[in-house]
């Protein structure tokens, strides 16, 4: 066992050992940065981090909710926001979609969670030097900011639909 003995986890990610990827042209830098903040989503779910199980909660309700928002919010442009069935259904439809927005937001303190701990125990093991520490630290908080896009994005779309419906509501 060649890894941390509190993690359980190896000091290895891949066939290249840990700070020895990007030297002499070896690729693999951040597949391994991935896959340490993926190993630690799967320690979140061992200690049973109350945002994952939240968030685990929501997964039946909001994957049919977002499969279905799109069509239904169409569905009632199509029959016309003018009228009550038209309108009501457009509003159901933002609402699911609004589940999904709010998944996406829930997500933030998951993927933010797993990168700090990927980096606490990077630091505490000394698996890297400050330059790799840094530069770990960097990708590991962007692969987190990548869900801020998504949710920014996501709450945009709410936006335009609500907008959408209620100021189409009143034509």
């Amino acid at each position: 066992h060649n890894g941390g003995f509190d993690w359980g986890i190896h000091r290895f990610s891949s066939s290249i050992p840990l700070g020895m990827s990007g030297l002499l042209g070896v690729p693999g830098d951040e597949d391994q940065k991935t896959v340490l903040h993926e190993y630690f989503h799967a320690v979140q779910h061992a200690q049973s981090y109350e945002w994952l199980n939240f968030r685990s909660l929501l997964v039946p309700v909001v994957s049919v909710a977002s499969r279905i928002s799109m069509y239904i919010i169409f569905g009632g442009f199509v029959l016309g926001l003018g009228s009550p069935m038209g309108y009501n259904l457009a509003v159901a439809g933002v609402v699911f979609f609004g589940l999904g927005t709010l998944f996406s937001f829930i997500t933030l303190p998951v993927e933010y969670d797993a990168s700090n701990r990927a980096l606490a125990w990077l630091q505490r093991k000394n698996m890297v030097n400050q330059r790799e520490f840094a530069m770990s630290k960097d990708a590991l908080k962007w692969a987190a900011r990548t869900y801020v896009v998504a949710a920014i994005g996501s709450l945009a779309t709410l936006v335009y639909f609500a907008l959408s419906v209620a100021t189409g509501s009143r034509r």
